[in-house]
C-alpha cells in the first residue's frame, strides 16, 4: 500500500530527471496534503479562539489558511494552494445546491453549527440548555466538524455551506491516494481507479451532502493512514504537518475519532520502525504534538470538559454512566447478539435501513429494490453496497495469498491491516457501516496491494476485484445522487409553497419538536413564523425530512412535501423507466 519504497530500482536516481508519473503524483499529493492541513487547521483555529475567549466567525478562515499555507511546499505554494482553494470553493457551491435531508443533520448537527455560529463558546460558556433533545449531542460530542461548518456558513451566509467539508474530505483522500500510487503504477487510469475506490468509501459517498460526521471519519482515517505511509517513505515538513493536522481533525469529528487516531498513530510508528530508530522518535514526537493540539486545544470540549463533568473524556459512550445510543435501532434480539455475529450478519445481508433485523442473501445476487436504500444518507444492513459481500469473498483469500507469498510491501501491509482490524474490533456496533467505515478498506486495500504484485495472475484477480468494487460504487452512487436531487426538489417545492402562504396570511405557526435545523431552514427561506405550543385544532403539515410541524394562522391547508417516491417515479418515467421495479409505484 505504500507504493514504491525508497530503495526500489524503479525509483529515479539522485541525478535523474523525474518521470511524468512521479511529477503528476507529487502535484496531486501536495494538493491533497494542503486540503488535509486546512481541514485540521479549521478546528484548531476555532479551539484556540474559544480558549482565548474569541467568538467563532468567518475570520477563523484567516489563521486556518495561514497554517495551511505554511504547511504547503516552499517554492510551490501558489501552485498548491490555488487548486486547493478552488476545490474548497467548488465544494461550497455544490453543497449549497443540495439540501441536507438527513434526520441527524436537522436534529442536532445543524443546530450545533448554528449555536457555534451565533457565538456559543463551548469552552467558556455553560452547556446548551434550551430543552431540545438534540442538545445532549451538541454538548457532549466533539465540535471540530461543526466549528468548520460554522465558519463556512458564517462566511457565505448559507446554512448548506456547512456541509461542504463532507465533499472536501473525499477529494483530499483521492488526491493523496493517486499521488501515492501514480509513481508505482504504469497506468494512470489504474492509479485513478484505485484512488477512487479508496476515497469513495460508501459511508462517505452517502454523506457527501449531509452534515453528519461518519463520512468525514471514514476519510480522515484513510487520509491519515496514507499520510503515515508517505511519512515513513519520505519525511517532509509538508507531509508531517498534514499528518498531524489530519489527526487533529480526526479527533474532533466524533468521539470514536480519538480511538481511531490512536490506531493510526500506532500504524505510523510501526511503519517508521522499518526505517530505523530515528524516524520512530521523530514520528513519536509528531504524534505527541498532534495529541496536544487535538485534545487540549481543538478538543478541550468535549474531552477535558467531559472528564471534569462526568468522569470520562468519552462520555456518554464510555465511563461510569454510559448511554446505549444504538438501542432501538434494530430488533431487540439482534441487538443482544455478539459483536462478530452482528457484523457478519450485516455484511452478508440485504441492503436496507429498516429497524428490524438483517435478511441474509447470496453474495453477488441482489434485488433492484435494495438500491432504494442508497437514496438515503444511512443504510443499516449491507451498508457498503450490494456487491460488497461478494468483494469480501474475493478479497479475503487473495489477501491471504498476497501475505503468505511475501508480496511486495507485505510488512507495511500487515501493519496497516492490524490498524484497520483494531478499529473495527473495538466497536461493538461495527455491523452498522457508518460506525465502522474502515471495513471498506479491507477489499479496497487488497485490490491496491494486488495491483502492486509481481505476479501477472494476482494482478488479474486484483483487476477483477477492482472492477467489482467500482461496479458496487456505481450501484451506490447513482440512487444516492438521484435521491438527493429528488429530495431537494421536494423540500424546495414545499418551502416555496409555505413562503407564498406566509405572504398571504402572515407569519406561520410552527412547532419544531426539537428539529432546530428546521428553524434555520425556514429563516433562510425567508418564511416568517412564530413558535407555538399548540395549533389549537388547526390543520398542520410536517416540514420535509423532519418532525417539525407548520400550520397557517387561519387554519387553511398548507402544501405538503411532494412524496419523494412519486417525484422519483415521475422523473424516471420521463426517461422511459418504470420505477415499479424498485418499489416506487405509479408516477
Amino acid at each position: 500500500m505504500e507504493g514504491i519504497g525508497p530503495d526500489d530500482p524503479r525509483r529515479p536516481g539522485p541525478g535523474s530527471r523525474p518521470s511524468a508519473s512521479s511529477s503528476a503524483g507529487r502535484r496531486s499529493a501536495e494538493v491533497g496534503e494542503a486540503l488535509v492541513s486546512f481541514l485540521g487547521a479549521l478546528p484548531l483555529a476555532a479551539g484556540l479562539g474559544w480558549l482565548l475567549g474569541v467568538p467563532l466567525s468567518g475570520l477563523a478562515l484567516l489563521p486556518a489558511a495561514a497554517l495551511a499555507s505554511w504547511a504547503a511546499p516552499t517554492g510551490r505554494r501558489v501552485a498548491t494552494l490555488v487548486p486547493a482553494a478552488l476545490l474548497v470553493a467548488g465544494a461550497v457551491a455544490l453543497s449549497v445546491a443540495f439540501l441536507d435531508v438527513s434526520f441527524d443533520g436537522l436534529l442536532y448537527h445543524l443546530p450545533a453549527v448554528r449555536a457555534l455560529a451565533d457565538g456559543w463558546n463551548p469552552v467558556l460558556d455553560g452547556p446548551l440548555d434550551r430543552g431540545r433533545s438534540g442538545e445532549i449531542f451538541a454538548n457532549l460530542y466533539p465540535k471540530g466538524a461543526w466549528a468548520s461548518g460554522a465558519v463556512l456558513a458564517s462566511t457565505t451566509g448559507k446554512m448548506e455551506a456547512a456541509k461542504a467539508l463532507s465533499l472536501v474530505w473525499p477529494l483530499s483522500v483521492f488526491l493523496l491516494a493517486f499521488g501515492t500510487l501514480r509513481p508505482a503504477l504504469e497506468s494512470r487510469l489504474r492509479a485513478a481507479a484505485l484512488a477512487a475506490i479508496v476515497a469513495l468509501n460508501p459511508v462517505a459517498l452517502l454523506q457527501m451532502f449531509a452534515t453528519t460526521a461518519d463520512g468525514a471519519v471514514a476519510c480522515a482515517v484513510t487520509a491519515s493512514l496514507l499520510l503515515a505511509v508517505r511519512l515513513a517513505r519520505s519525511w517532509s515538513r509538508e507531509t508531517a504537518a498534514a499528518f498531524a493536522l489530519g489527526l487533529v481533525a480526526l479527533c474532533n469529528v466524533k468521539l470514536s475519532g480519538a480511538a481511531f487516531a490512536f490506531f493510526t498513530g500506532g500504524a505510523a510508528l510501526g511503519l517508521a520502525a522499518f526505517q530505523g530508530r530515528r524516524l520512530v522518535l521523530r514520528t513519536a514526537a509528531l504524534l505527541g504534538a498532534a495529541a496536544v493540539a487535538g485534545i487540549l486545544v481543538a478538543g478541550w470540549n468535549p474531552y477535558v470538559t467531559n472528564a471534569l463533568r462526568y468522569g470520562h473524556p468519552a462520555h456518554p459512550v464510555l465511563g461510569a454512566h454510559p448511554i446505549d445510543l444504538e438501542r432501538g435501532q434494530t430488533a431487540a434480539d439482534f441487538h443482544t447478539r455478539g459483536r462478530w455475529a452482528k457484523l457478519g450478519a450485516s455484511l452478508f445481508a440485504e441492503c436496507s435501513n429498516g429497524l428490524t433485523r438483517p435478511r441474509p442473501r447470496v453474495p453477488f445476487l441482489f434485488s433492484p429494490a435494495e438500491l432504494r436504500a442508497f437514496a438515503s444518507w444511512d443504510v443499516r444492513f449491507g451498508g457498503f453496497g450490494p456487491l460488497f459481500s461478494g468483494a469480501l469473498l474475493v478479497s479475503l483469500p487473495l489477501l491471504a495469498v498476497l501475505l503468505r507469498r511475501g508480496a511486495p510491501h507485505r510488512a507495511p501491509a500487515l501493519v496497516l491491516l492490524a490498524a484497520v482490524a483494531g478499529m473495527v474490533a473495538i466497536n461493538p456496533e461495527a455491523w452498522w457501516a457508518r460506525l465502522a467505515p474502515q471495513t471498506w478498506l479491507v477489499p479496497a486495500g487488497t485490490a491496491l496491494l494486488g495491483s502492486l504484485s509481481t505476479s501477472r495472475n494476482v494482478r488479474r484477480i486484483a483487476s477483477g476485484l477492482l472492477v467489482l468494487l467500482l461496479a458496487n460504487l456505481a450501484l451506490v452512487s447513482v440512487p444516492y445522487l438521484f435521491g438527493q436531487a429528488v429530495f431537494t426538489a421536494s423540500a424546495r417545492s414545499q418551502l416555496a409553497g409555505l413562503r407564498e402562504a406566509a405572504r398571504r396570511e402572515g407569519p406561520l405557526l410552527v412547532r419544531l419538536n426539537s428539529f432546530e435545523g428546521s428553524r434555520w431552514r425556514l429563516e433562510e427561506s425567508r418564511i416568517p413564523f412564530r413558535e407555538v405550543e399548540s395549533f389549537e385544532g388547526r390543520a398542520a403539515v410536517v416540514l420535509a425530512f423532519s418532525q417539525a410541524e407548520v400550520a397557517s394562522p387561519s387554519g387553511s391547508p398548507l402544501p405538503e412535501a411532494g412524496t419523494a417516491a412519486r417525484i422519483a417515479a415521475r422523473a424516471l418515467a420521463a426517461f422511459g423507466v418504470n420505477g415499479s421495479a424498485i418499489g416506487l409505484g405509479p408516477p
